[in-house]
């Protein structure tokens, strides 16, 4: 697979099975081709021994919200840090306009390549859509969204994409693959259609429900879904 501006090929296939594990000492043998892991906790070394194993190694990223706990929290500035985010008080909405936001995304993508990943996953985005606490458009956020794609690809990482899956076409095209969270329970699955419709990988997680439950409905939507704790730790049950 090619994205649309001739870039090398990703290392995420259509029908990989996938690992997500943000919490918990890193399980390294869990059978599974792609690994989404935090970029701050995983160690170069985690990296390399997931390599020796064969695996593909994704870093996480918060691309769109400010997680006081970072190490390079400081790097954003006080005008770019708005409205906290609904359901996660310890989060607020970063300004995706602001340089200096960019500047940051740039250092971690930077530290990604540097561990030696393989790819990233932009999470946390969709400030256009909120009440973020700036006046953000659609087309600021689908500037935003390019800026991360383009930037990750610079530095050889294969870029994915969580969120703002609504825009469609335009957001599909710029990055390799998707990996959404919940849309069966939320039923809005069918906004992975443009990149489906791409031929690009669509992963999705579940934290609700039990196998019996879920993987009929994403069999019948044609999303690899793999259930997951809502903590994010080494468990997880794949649908078949």
């Amino acid at each position: 697979m090619r994205d649309d501006a001739g870039g090398a090929r990703s290392p995420v296939h259509v029908g990989a099975s996938l690992q997500y594990q943000l919490t918990g000492t890193l399980d390294t043998s869990v059978d599974a081709q792609v690994f989404v892991t935090d970029l701050f906790d995983t160690r170069a070394q985690d990296v390399a021994a997931l390599h020796a194993r064969g695996r593909v190694v994704i870093a996480y990223v918060s691309a769109g919200s400010l997680e006081p706990w970072r190490p390079d929290a400081a790097s954003f500035p006080a005008a770019a840090v708005g409205m906290r985010l609904a359901g996660f008080p310890n989060e607020s909405w970063l300004d995706v306009r602001s340089p200096r936001v960019r500047a940051a995304m740039e250092a971690r993508f930077d530290m990604a390549r540097s561990k030696g990943f393989d790819g990233i996953f932009a999470s946390t985005l969709g400030a256009y859509a909120a009440a973020s606490g700036f006046p953000i458009g659609r087309s600021d956020q689908l500037q935003y969204d390019q800026f991360l794609a383009d930037a990750a690809r610079a530095r050889g990482l294969s870029p994915g994409l969580s969120g703002d899956f609504e825009l469609g076409d335009e957001v599909a095209a710029a990055f390799d693959w998707a990996l959404a969270v919940s849309c069966i329970a939320r039923g809005d699955c069918d906004k992975l259609a443009a990149f489906k419709a791409m031929g690009k990988p669509v992963f999705n997680l579940e934290t609700q429900g039990t196998a019996s439950s879920v993987c009929p409905q994403a069999r019948a939507l044609g999303v690899a879904t793999t259930l997951k704790h809502e903590r994010y730790d080494g468990w997880r049950e794949p649908c078949g």
